[in-house]
């Protein structure tokens, strides 16, 4: 069995399920939740020199999310030549097995600030509203 199966297997469900009868109730565990990708990201960093803060987004951030709701994490680096897409799978892979969907916005601290400068709302909601989770 590889590791990643063995990790899911030892993790609690982060959805959690009642039924009443006909009824089932599915609800997230968003401390649970939380607290995953918060010790992801620490482990993230410390591996990561190159990363200046990691900020969680969205309904997860907001605590309204759903089952159906994505983790969205904006991994902010001090530098980084290759393209913003070509960031994304080394920074997923760290997250990938939480038992939800999970989006990753690798930027460096030089595209935010430009984002910033041009009035981007989507980069300033995330500064004012996100949770830094290390």
């Amino acid at each position: 069995m590889n590791t990643l199966m063995k990790r899911m297997r030892k993790m609690q469900s982060v959805v959690e399920k009642r039924s009443y009868g006909s009824v089932k109730i599915f609800w997230l565990n968003l401390q649970l939740v939380i607290e995953e990708l918060t010790k992801r990201a620490k482990r993230l960093k410390e591996e990561n020199p190159n990363i200046d803060k990691i900020l969680l987004l969205g309904s997860i951030a907001q605590k309204n999310a759903t089952p159906r709701s994505d983790a969205d994490i904006l991994v902010v680096l001090k530098n980084d030549q290759r393209r913003f897409i070509d960031r994304i799978p080394e920074f997923l892979e760290y997250f990938s097995d939480i038992g939800i969907g999970i989006d990753i916005f690798p930027y460096t601290q030089k595209e935010i600030n430009s984002m910033m400068a041009e009035g981007n709302h989507l980069i300033r909601r995330a500064f004012n509203e996100g949770i830094n989770i290390f």
